[in-house]
């Protein structure tokens, strides 16, 4: 065990979610701000999955992880219909 651990915070941006970190590395990686490796260690994410999308293997704005039950429209939609009813008084029915 560590005697005095210290905390990795200092230049990672744990802060974003890892699209948008992913979305900010694939960015500056095509902007030629920062090389592949040192984008991918500033932002806390796969160096491997940034190389994929750089790339051009797989689409930088892909959905990460299973797969949804409904599709976005459809859920989108449900929210919808469930708002009106709740608008109407009918309540959510566990």
């Amino acid at each position: 065990m560590v005697r005095e651990y210290k905390k990795k915070t200092e230049g990672s941006r744990q802060n974003l979610s890892t699209s948008q970190a992913m979305v900010e590395a694939y960015n500056s990686v095509l902007s030629k701000q920062m090389a592949l490796n040192g984008s991918a260690k500033y932002y806390g994410i796969n160096k491997k999955s940034l190389l994929q999308r750089v790339s051009i293997e797989i689409p930088v704005n892909t959905h990460v992880g299973r797969q949804t039950a409904i599709a976005s429209l459809h859920e989108a939609e449900l929210a919808d219909y469930i708002k009106v009813m709740a608008d109407w008084g009918y309540a959510a029915m566990a």
